[in-house]
């Protein structure tokens, strides 16, 4: 399973982007991160 901190570190400026994006949007920023985690 991809962990959270690997994402960060290998691609800080997506992660960044998405939690930009689903800053908002808590839910959807929850299933985002349970997908990628």
């Amino acid at each position: 399973a991809i962990t959270k901190a690997l994402v960060i570190e290998r691609s800080p400026a997506v992660f960044w982007l998405v939690e930009h994006y689903l800053k908002k949007k808590e839910e959807e920023r929850k299933m985002f991160m349970a997908l990628v985690i």
